[in-house]
């Protein structure tokens, strides 16, 4: 798996966001995005891959090395996750990852967030 990163300036670096491309080098095509979005005071994270490579453990091993460069990057700050009610994998992933409910919910998509110190690897 390779991952590309790119970052989209914008006029504030609160709204800045933060993509990676993942890519696997023996087919060199895309497979799913992994990003954050606006940086402060929550960073967002989301992530969507092709369903053929659902399964594979491409969207945690992607989502565990943005979440350790948001760590490096902004320590301290808070990470949420959106995740559409019934979508059980994601949910899944999301605490294997050491996010947690919220209570609450946005446009039907369920809270998650990052536990305090959580390590994802």
């Amino acid at each position: 798996l390779l991952l590309l990163f790119l970052s989209i300036p914008s006029a504030s670096r609160i709204y800045q966001v933060h993509r990676v491309g993942s890519l696997r080098c023996v087919e060199a095509k895309g497979i799913g995005a992994v990003g954050l979005n606006a940086l402060s005071p929550v960073a967002e994270l989301a992530y969507h891959f092709h369903p053929d490579h659902w399964g594979a453990g491409y969207a945690e091993e992607a989502c565990a090395a943005v979440l350790r460069w948001c760590r490096q990057d902004r320590p301290g700050i808070e990470i949420e996750a959106f995740i559409e009610a019934g979508n059980i994998a994601s949910a899944r992933l999301a605490r294997r990852l050491g996010f947690e409910p919220a209570p609450e919910s946005r446009d039907g998509a369920d809270r998650y967030v990052l536990r305090g110190e959580a390590d994802p690897s």
